[in-house]
C-alpha cells in the first residue's frame, strides 16, 4: 500500500471512530440514574414498580437483586412519563432522586423514550440473603 492510500485509509478510519464516538456519548447523556430508599418488602415493591413502568406504558429491559439489600431496574420509558413515574413512587412514601444523568434534554420531544436504572436500597433488619449456587453439570 502507497503512502497516499494509506493516508486515505487512516483518514476513513478516524471518520469511523469519530461518528461512532458521538454516538456513544449521546446513547451515554441520554441515560438517567435513578434511587431509592424503602422500608417496604422488596418482592412487592419490586412488583409495584415494574407494574408502575407498564403501566406508563414502559418496559423494563433488566432487573437486578442484589441479596435482599437491593435491586436494580433498567428500563425505557417515554420522557413525559418519568415525572409521573417519580410521583407515583412518591404515593408509596418513596423519594426518588437524580444521581446521574438529565431528565430533559432540550433535543428531544415529550415522546422520545429515555432509557433509565432505578436502584432501590432496601431498609431492613433481615439477616443477609444467602442463595445456594448448583453445580453446573458436567464440571
Amino acid at each position: 500500500m502507497d503512502s497516499a492510500a494509506a493516508n486515505q485509509y487512516e483518514l476513513k478510519q478516524d471518520r469511523l471512530l469519530t461518528r461512532h464516538c458521538a454516538h456513544t456519548r449521546f446513547e451515554i447523556s441520554n441515560r438517567f440514574l435513578l434511587s431509592a430508599i424503602t422500608k417496604q418488602e422488596r418482592n412487592t415493591f419490586t412488583t409495584f414498580v415494574i407494574d408502575c413502568i407498564s403501566n406508563l406504558g414502559g418496559w423494563v429491559d433488566d432487573v437486578h437483586m442484589y441479596s435482599n439489600i437491593m435491586t436494580t431496574i433498567r428500563f425505557t420509558i417515554a420522557e413525559s412519563k418519568i415525572q409521573p413515574f417519580s410521583e407515583v413512587l412518591a404515593t408509596r412514601n418513596v423519594t426518588v432522586r437524580l444521581e446521574r444523568g438529565s431528565l430533559n434534554l432540550p433535543e428531544h420531544s415529550d415522546n422520545s423514550e429515555r432509557s433509565g436504572s432505578l436502584q432501590i436500597t432496601f431498609v431492613h433488619n433481615d439477616p443477609d440473603l444467602k442463595r445456594d449456587v448448583q453445580a453446573v453439570p458436567g464440571c
